[in-house]
């Protein structure tokens, strides 16, 4: 009878959690674009995005359009983005506005439209770890 109890309390408090949102360990759950670790994630994650897209043009982070968290040994970001081509190509990276220590000012390239990337981001910062991976 004691182990029906406490198995009924177990299930009732699992059973609240998980309707309230919280999810289980290890489980994806929706996270709040506009969250700042979220747009944090997704302002680093935008360098080696550009590295892997091995386009002529460097991408510029425009808008969050959806993020989910995983804690698994650190936190896996699944996030889904806008970004804007600018007219700094590749080799004029240190003078483009996407590097944060050059000047503010993009020029937006006209004949492009934004491009939508799902992207994978694994941190785990105690080990110096940052990985990101176009999906």
């Amino acid at each position: 009878m004691c182990y029906l109890i406490l198995y009924l309390t177990l299930f009732m408090i699992i059973s609240k959690g998980s309707a309230q949102g919280f999810g289980f360990v290890g489980g994806v759950t929706n996270s709040d674009v506009d969250d700042p670790e979220i747009k944090d994630v997704a302002e680093k994650a935008m360098v080696q995005v550009n590295q892997q897209t091995k386009s002529k043009y460097l991408y510029k982070l425009e808008k969050i359009i959806g993020a989910r968290t995983q804690v698994v040994s650190g936190v896996k970001y699944y996030l889904r983005i806008l970004a804007a081509p600018t007219r700094s190509g590749i080799t004029n990276a240190a003078t483009c506005a996407v590097n944060k220590n050059k000047p503010k000012k993009v020029e937006y390239i006209s004949l492009k439209p934004n491009e939508e990337f799902n992207i994978e981001v694994w941190s785990a910062p105690w080990q110096n770890t940052f990985s990101v991976t176009l999906t």
